[in-house]
């Protein structure tokens, strides 16, 4: 099992919830941030603000019967990335092991369909 996908599955929808809540307003303030380097100081950059995506998850597992799952959560640029790349179903197994602990593992994920839509 992937444990850096799966912290990030879990952490993600967190930092995406305080994001959406507007708590931390002066995290998306522009603002100049010098780095330095061995030799020289890296010109600043502003900072933007994060690209959110809704994912919403669609399938049937086994949980004492069939369980239908239909969720949607927000997720930043790099999440959404995971359930649209190559490893897809690794994102699915990751996801619907930490939010479903009491379902039977399935030889394949293939039969969850995942929609990805950015938030405006």
């Amino acid at each position: 099992m992937n444990w850096k996908l799966l912290g990030l599955t879990i952490v993600g929808g967190l930092i995406a919830k305080k994001a959406l809540s507007g708590k931390d307003k002066s995290r998306y303030q522009e603002s100049e941030v010098y780095y330095e380097d061995d030799e020289d100081v890296i010109t600043p950059y502003k900072s933007k603000k994060e690209e959110l995506y809704q994912v919403r998850i669609k399938g049937t597992l086994q949980c004492n019967g069939p369980k239908i799952i239909d969720k949607t959560f927000v997720a930043d640029k790099v999440q959404a990335q995971m359930f649209q790349g190559s490893k897809r179903y690794e994102a699915i197994k990751g996801w619907i092991c930490a939010n479903y602990p009491a379902a039977k593992p399935q030889t394949s994920y293939r039969n969850f369909g995942v929609e990805v839509k950015r938030l405006k």
